[in-house]
């Protein structure tokens, strides 16, 4: 790679940190081709993207942000980078998904937002209900009271046609 691949790759990735909600950094101990490409796969389907970039490359990208100290340590030996472009609970439980399968992949750690965290916390985040699961239990909560409510309602005209019909069946 000459010196503008490299700063275009450096460009690339800062938009990537950028543009993402959270990411998390994997360490890569010998997934197969194959397990990766499968990895990649969930995490794209989840609204993330992984990619395996250079260490010296992403600390190049990343200097310009606060958390930069925060994660250099991690930037270690084979790193892959999880990005997570919307619900960041998806890609923690694609990427927990093969630490918990394999023991050949860890997480080292992650940031959401402006925190860091840690790879207990990232297991946390992954036992979370995703987005969908969360709207739809608000929506549950809220359309109980309503639905109750209506039963309440339509339950004084029911009563009356059905004393009304007790009446007409006794006097015949």
């Amino acid at each position: 790679m000459n010196i503008n691949q490299k700063k275009e790759t450096v460009k690339q990735v800062r938009e990537k940190f950028e543009a993402s909600q959270a990411f998390f950094i994997t360490h890569n101990l010998g997934l197969r081709a194959d397990e990766m490409t499968a990895l990649r796969r969930d995490v794209r389907k989840n609204g993330g993207e992984l990619k395996i970039i250079k260490n010296t490359l992403v600390r190049r990208a990343i200097e310009k942000f606060e958390y930069h100290k925060d994660i250099d340590n991690d930037l270690e030996g084979p790193v892959a980078i999880a990005f997570s472009y919307g619900d960041p609970v998806g890609i923690a439980k694609s990427i927990l998904k093969y630490v918990d399968d394999r023991n050949k992949f860890e997480v080292k750690s992650g940031i959401m937002g402006l925190s860091k965290l840690t790879s207990q916390q990232i297991g946390a985040l992954a036992k979370l209900p995703s987005r969908e699961e969360l709207i739809a239990r608000l929506v549950r909560t809220v359309a109980a009271p309503l639905q109750n409510f209506m039963n309440v309602l339509s339950a004084v005209p029911r009563d009356c046609v059905n004393v009304l019909s007790a009446i007409k069946d006794k006097k015949n």
